[in-house]
């Protein structure tokens, strides 16, 4: 269990007073608060966050060379003021996603500009923020996320039928960052629901996950609350600040972090969805809601057990919201965000 210990660290870090702040950290506060005025949540609430951090990066990176940049590729501009770009990078990137905040947007950006002097630096900084905004913006203009929505549910016992529209389906052929293809790490599939594995598994989650549970240990009921947690992708950068902070990151390592970070939980969605909507496993209310039919035409005894076994750890998930089942099953992907965020390369 050390991963959640160092998760719940994380997130109760998050909680502590905020003893250091800089443009970057200053912009990602920012982008937080417009996305919650328009609301915007869940895998597009990655993409933004993302696309922001990334072109503050490369913007910061062109001026002081520290690491090597993730998308940008105009020269080199050492004598730009590295904070200026930062936050023109920022602002031009939160414009072009959300236009409608402008006069919030512009506000911080004032803010942000205030406190650096007039100069060719300055100005030079400014131009250098909208050209590296502009070049990230152009590379995900095609990244498949506005894609017209094409699934179609397949009508077989085992498979997803989805209550609702389905969640952002177009992530299942989004492009990753920094990855050619989002398939590259697929687990394989689930086990077959007639397989001694899967009656295995749907015993465990009988046992570990029933509300009056006498199996379930003290930690894992506190692993249940923590991954259960909505706005857990929130937490990653509460937590992302304070260990800023902590640290004393300068300007260039700290932006690296938040894209690295942006970006992990980003291809956290995109290879999740690649997943679920490979392999369509389906979840209870897919069949207690469109399944029963089908499960009438195959023997009693089969149909009961994979009616039960539908509630087995492989195919329960969390996006069963307000009695609507939105996504198929198998993988979840509060595991892979926090993989992706507690990696060594990050901190």
């Amino acid at each position: 269990m050390k991963p959640l210990r160092s998760a719940v660290l994380c997130a109760a870090l998050s909680f502590a007073p905020l003893s250091q702040a800089d443009v970057i950290t200053d912009w990602n506060h920012t982008a937080l608060d417009v996305m919650k005025a328009a609301n915007v949540a869940g895998n597009p609430w990655t993409r933004s966050l993302a696309m922001m951090h990334v072109a503050m990066s490369d913007a910061v990176n062109t001026v002081q060379g520290r690491y090597t940049r993730f998308t940008y590729s105009g020269p080199a501009a050492r004598g730009a003021s590295a904070d200026a770009a930062a936050a023109a990078a920022a602002r031009d990137m939160l414009t072009r996603l959300y236009p409608t905040y402008k006069d919030k947007i512009d506000q911080a950006y004032e803010a942000s500009l205030k406190a650096i002097p007039a100069s060719n630096a300055k100005t030079s900084g400014i131009a250098l923020g909208e050209q590296a905004s502009a070049a990230v913006f152009a590379d995900r203009a095609n990244d498949a996320t506005s894609a017209p929505d094409t699934y179609r549910p397949v009508t077989t016992p085992g498979v997803w039928i989805p209550t609702a529209l389905p969640l952002f389906p177009q992530y299942a052929q989004a492009k990753p960052w920094g990855l050619e293809r989002a398939d590259v790490f697929r687990p394989g599939p689930p086990p077959a629901l007639t397989s001694a594995l899967y009656t295995r598994d749907y015993n465990e989650t009988k046992e570990l996950g029933g509300v009056k549970s006498t199996k379930r240990t003290p930690e894992q009921a506190e692993a249940v609350k923590f991954w259960t947690q909505p706005n857990l992708s929130h937490a990653w950068f509460s937590a992302a600040d304070q260990l800023s902070a902590a640290r004393k990151l300068d300007l260039a390592d700290s932006a690296r972090v938040y894209a690295l970070l942006s970006m992990g939980l980003g291809n956290g969605f995109i290879l999740d969805w690649d997943a679920k909507f490979q392999y369509n496993a389906w979840r209870h209310l897919s069949i207690r809601q469109t399944n029963a039919a089908l499960l009438r035409s195959v023997p009693a005894n089969v149909a009961a057990a994979l009616a039960r076994r539908a509630c087995s750890g492989h195919l329960f998930g969390t996006q069963v919201q307000n009695g609507f089942d939105r996504l198929p099953a198998n993988v979840v992907d509060h595991f892979i965000h926090g993989e992706a965020c507690l990696g060594d390369q990050l901190y």
